[in-house]
């Protein structure tokens, strides 16, 4: 009986891994979307953003059910409780000795990790003036051809017959869960991170 129970949770344990691993290596598709602009029938800045993980897909634009409105009973007034040493003390981690550098370091890694494979966008200048428009047009160029050579598609349009700011750009990254897990984990245990974590729990403590 001990011997099946054994087996049992052994398998479990097994598929439980094997999920997991399925799991980190199974991309995870990401776009945003952002329309930016002045204009007058639409918004200063529209961002859309699609998240596919397998056959599941989330949208920030799909609508929303609606839910009837439940009346809610009024509630005592709180009392005013101090909540001292809760949390931690952000100003005290950034001043613990090597967290700057090793939060510096995660934030690299992770900069090459989720690099986006995809970017695309469309600058649309128009001024009042002609002249003042071809002028941008010419700043922005300067632009223009270095992100086209690092594998970006940026496009400048001039628009010299109306008056006219708007911008058009979508990114697309393709994340593997398992190449995030690497940096956070070699980040959460370097001993820096923890001597920060213990300078903010003692400066929260006794703050």
């Amino acid at each position: 009986m001990i011997s099946t129970v054994a087996t049992v949770l052994a398998a479990m344990a097994v598929v439980l891994v094997l999920a997991i691993a399925v799991a980190l290596a199974v991309p995870v598709d990401v776009d945003l979307g952002l329309r930016a602009g002045v204009e007058a029938d639409a918004r200063p800045l529209d961002v859309r953003v699609r998240v596919g993980w397998l056959r599941w897909t989330w949208r920030s634009d799909a609508p929303r059910r609606s839910r009837p409105a439940r009346p809610s009973a009024p509630r005592p007034p709180r009392r005013s409780v101090e909540r001292r040493g809760r949390g931690l003390s952000g100003v005290a981690m950034l001043r613990s000795p090597g967290f700057p550098a090793a939060a510096r370091r995660l934030a690299a890694d992770l900069a090459r990790v989720i690099r986006p494979r995809e970017a695309s966008g469309v600058v649309y200048v128009g001024l009042d003036d002609p002249a003042s428009t071809g002028a941008v047009y010419g700043w922005l160029q300067a632009v223009e051809w270095p992100v086209r050579g690092q594998g970006g598609d940026l496009r400048v349009v001039p628009l010299f017959d109306e008056a006219r700011l708007a911008a058009d750009a979508d990114l697309h990254w393709r994340i593997r869960p398992a190449s995030v897990v690497g940096p956070v984990v070699a980040f959460g245990v370097r001993p820096a991170t923890w001597r920060a974590v213990r300078a903010g729990w003692r400066a929260r403590r006794t703050g």
